[in-house]
Formats: structure tokens, C-alpha cells, sequence
């Protein structure tokens, strides 16, 4: 996983769309594809994430 998988997947036409109108099933695929990614930043495992503006948005 990457910043830009991140800021690419969120910024596509489909996940724009949903942005303030999540469903269970588009919740799932986010826990599925960062669940991951999520608990490497918390406990701060992508500190070389935090030097880049890009890879920075990624994280928040």
C-alpha cells in the first residue's frame, strides 16, 4: 500500500460519490483494503508517511 493507493482510491468518481452516503457493504471494502495500513499509522509505523504533503494526507 501506498499514499497514492489512498489518495487515488479516495478521489476516484465512484468513492467521491459516497462520500456523505457510506453504505455497510462500502464500509467493509474500506476495513478490508486499510484496516491494515490503519494500525501500522497508529502505532506510528508510517512515520516516513509525516515528510510529504501527499503521503501525509494519506494518513489523516
Amino acid at each position: 500500500m501506498t499514499p497514492s493507493d489512498i489518495i487515488d482510491y479516495w478521489y476516484s468518481d465512484r468513492i467521491k460519490k459516497t462520500w456523505f452516503s457510506s453504505t455497510p457493504e462500502l464500509d467493509l471494502e474500506i476495513k478490508a483494503r486499510y484496516e491494515k495500513t490503519w494500525h501500522l499509522a497508529k502505532n506510528d509505523a508510517l512515520d516516513s508517511w509525516n515528510k510529504k504533503p501527499c503521503p501525509f494526507l494519506s494518513c489523516l
